[in-house]
């Protein structure tokens, strides 16, 4: 498995989709990374992974992520999918 940094992942995939588990969230929050009216801590973006043989990033356990209100982050993953990134960003559209 590939190590590599979120940002990086992110910016070699092509409809990248983050899931963040947090205390604040504890059923997860899906992201369309790249998108630019949806944001996610910029600390995030050096956060170490590994990337599975199905091509999905996941985090590596290290560090104290934290999400924008400060909760303890438990999961971070990313994948390509997009059919999930169109629906995130279309919903969001409708309803800007």
């Amino acid at each position: 498995m590939a190590t590599t940094t979120l940002l990086d992942f992110a910016n070699s995939t092509e409809y990248p989709v983050l899931f963040c588990v947090s205390v604040g969230c504890p059923t997860g929050n899906y992201i369309p990374l790249g998108y630019p009216d949806w944001s996610y801590p910029e600390s995030w973006d050096g956060t170490k992974g590994t990337v599975d043989s199905d091509g999905n990033w996941n985090w590596d356990g290290e560090g104290d992520p934290r999400d924008v209100r400060s909760n303890t982050v438990y999961r971070l993953s990313a994948y390509s999918d997009r059919a999930k990134w169109e629906k995130l960003t279309g919903d969001y559209e409708s309803d800007v």
